[in-house]
């Protein structure tokens, strides 16, 4: 035996006999050193269960016997497990699925998915929106299986956003004529609502929305406004307002301050705004009249102005002078002669108009020291140099003596085409019912003015005071002005309105006489083509405005009260296939929701001296601004009628 063998044997037998002979070897120990944990399925979707097991392990790797073992998710929103192993998988995800017994673990991952989406629905599937509402759509998500799912992630989008927009929520705004689709998605899968767009048609229901609001005082609301070819310039006696054709608002700012960086200190505003949008070169224009108001005033010292505003695009996107030159034209120089003459005499209720090469202005004049009339007066100014900016240091006025015809003021036409004239209508004199038709030359030179008297049929005087329902106090409806303030022009006619007296069975009140006047032959005398009264019994209508579209349709549009309704604002078509002198049934533009209660100085429950149209030139529907009874606030309203 070698040497080295022998060695191993002496020390072996060393060892075993420091026991002593009768000693045995001890067994060797098992210890659990890992825990594996494993699923059933590792991927499972949500409402599924699967199943976690647990083995352990000795330091050499054996399968040995777990005690009691205590299991746990580490986000118990995902899956659940219970003390036997079962899961139960609630939410998408992922989940640490964890086993853990004689102070070892074991973990295995568990993912949970949502159940697939097989389909999607949209309701409704088709729909009719007219320009400037809303649709709300609404989505629902099935599995392959038909059953509802939920909290899904959806997304919504439009074939053409410049026709109809959709929210993340499905609300879907129209904002121009045409077809839209609007898809929702999710997953993969997709359904689609067919969107018809459409401006409304003459009836109850069209594109409306709330624009100015003022606060309860002697101040009316007094509203107007100008139609482009994308947005609307609105403006009252409280502010002015920017906004798109689907009633968004792009800007407001309060009328005194649009105003004030053309203003002297001291001066403030006087109210009794105009606007009106030039086709031919693409700009809003808006006036209101501005003054100091001393006690007395004498000639050369007073301070009153023309405010005169012209946008510096045809869309504008602010009230501020980046967008708007702004001017203030002195009303107490004169140049009805030569030279100019200082007045003491103000001015207010303006009312624009445009001509090829004129901004026209006309107002209604007042002595400064006791408020008497004076009677009205035409400002024209150079077009051209308002447009580029230049403040106009020169212009024409033709000042009128104080009467009958004048008194309310001459009321510049919209002049949709072009005649040797520009047309004026003033009341006829007071021994006639009807009105007085004024043609002036604007172009170069001293202009030259003809007037014609047009008996209409019917009478003239109207009752002043109106009642309206829950309240006692009547209501001021004579206003600044019984005419409409934009007569119309077009194809050789011309289109009048006015508040008329009428007496029905219930007794006097007032109503509306309108006239479609053939001035082809001027300076002749005006034909009366037809004419028509708008009226009721027992109720008031007030406040005419009137436009013509190019076929030849007219929109009246007009305010109304009675005993058992409020201030509301009503329109009435008139096409032109109707027989002559027949307006179509009254349309409820905006129906008011409470008495007009605003108090001046002089104890009169003032509404409003006018509402306005415009006719829209993109579309040629009829816009309508006015006011309405309102609680505890002069507001107005916006909506267009579509003949």
């Amino acid at each position: 035996m070698p040497k080295s063998h022998i060695l191993q044997v002496v020390a072996l037998g060393l060892v075993l006999s420091c026991g002593g002979a009768s000693e045995k070897a001890s067994a060797p120990s098992f210890v659990l050193t890992t825990v594996a944990v494993s699923l059933s399925s590792t991927n499972i979707q949500v409402g599924q269960s699967t199943f976690a097991t647990a083995r352990g392990y000795d330091q050499h790797g054996g399968a040995i016997t777990l005690g009691p073992v205590i299991w746990t998710s580490s986000a118990t929103n995902v899956a659940t497990i219970s003390g036997d192993g079962a899961i139960i998988a609630l939410a998408s995800g992922q989940t640490t699925i964890s086993a853990a017994t004689a102070g070892k673990t074991g973990q295995a991952t568990l993912t949970v998915s949502l159940i697939p989406v097989a389909a999607v629905t949209v309701t409704p599937a088709t729909a009719s929106v007219l320009v400037g509402q809303t649709q709300q759509l609404s989505a629902s998500l099935f599995d392959a299986s038909g059953s509802r799912l939920s909290d899904r992630a959806v997304t919504w989008t439009s074939s053409d956003s410049a026709k109809a927009r959709v929210s993340s929520e499905g609300l879907v705004t129209a904002v121009a004529e045409g077809l839209v689709s609007v898809t929702v998605a999710s997953e993969g899968r997709s359904a689609t609502a067919a969107i018809t767009v459409t401006l409304p048609t003459a009836g109850a229901e069209g594109t409306a929305f709330p624009v100015t609001t003022a606060s309860v005082n002697y101040l009316a609301s007094d509203p107007a406004l100008a139609v482009g070819q994308d947005r609307i310039v609105f403006i009252s006696n409280a502010e002015v307002v920017i906004a798109s054709k689907a009633g968004l608002v792009i800007t407001r700012k309060p009328l005194h301050e649009f105003f004030l960086p053309a203003m002297v200190a001291g001066e403030s505003s006087a109210g009794d705004v105009a606007a009106v949008y030039d086709d031919a070169t693409g700009r809003f224009f808006v006036a209101e009249a501005a003054k100091i108001h001393p006690q007395t005033c004498l000639a050369g010292t007073c301070v009153g102005h023309n405010m005169i505003a012209v946008s510096k695009s045809a869309t504008p996107g602010s009230l501020l002078p980046t967008d708007w030159h702004l001017f203030a034209i002195d009303r107490y120089v004169e140049r009805s002669t030569n030279p100019p003459i200082l007045t003491t005499i103000w001015a207010d209720f303006d009312v624009l108009a445009t001509s090829p090469d004129a901004l026209i202005v006309t107002s209604r004049r007042y002595r400064e020291s006791d408020g008497a009339p004076m009677g009205a007066i035409i400002r024209i100014l150079d077009k051209a140099s308002i447009v580029a900016g230049r403040a106009p240091t020169t212009w024409t006025d033709l000042a009128f003596p104080n009467n009958v015809d004048v008194a309310p003021g001459l009321m510049p036409a919209h002049m949709f085409d072009t005649a040797p004239v520009h047309f004026f209508v003033g009341r006829a004199p007071s021994a006639v019912c009807g009105v007085t038709v004024w043609g002036v030359t604007t172009g170069a030179g001293t202009p030259s003015v003809t007037t014609q008297v047009v008996p209409l049929d019917g009478t003239c005087d109207f009752p002043r005071y109106a009642p309206q329902a829950s309240s006692t106090i009547a209501m001021d409806v004579g206003g600044a002005s019984s005419l409409a303030r934009s007569p119309v022009f077009r194809n050789g006619r011309l289109w009048v309105a006015q508040t008329w007296g009428q007496r029905f069975a219930a007794g006097t009140v007032t109503a509306i006489k309108w006239a479609e006047l053939d001035v082809s032959g001027w300076p002749g005398t005006p034909r009366v083509v037809q004419q028509g009264l708008v009226g009721a019994d027992g109720v008031w209508t007030f406040h005419p405005a009137i436009t013509v579209d190019p076929s030849g349709n007219a929109v009246l549009a007009f305010n109304t009260t009675s005993e058992t309704s409020y201030p509301s604002i009503h329109a009435s078509v008139h096409r032109a296939t109707d027989a002559p002198g027949v307006m179509g049934p009254w349309i409820m533009v905006k129906a008011g929701s409470s008495p007009n209660l605003a108090l001046d100085s002089s104890g009169r429950n003032r509404f409003a001296d006018f509402l306005s149209l415009d006719l829209d030139p993109a579309t040629s529907g009829t816009w309508v601004h006015g006011q309405y009874g309102a609680t505890d606030a002069l507001r107005t309203w916006a909506a267009l009628i579509k003949p």
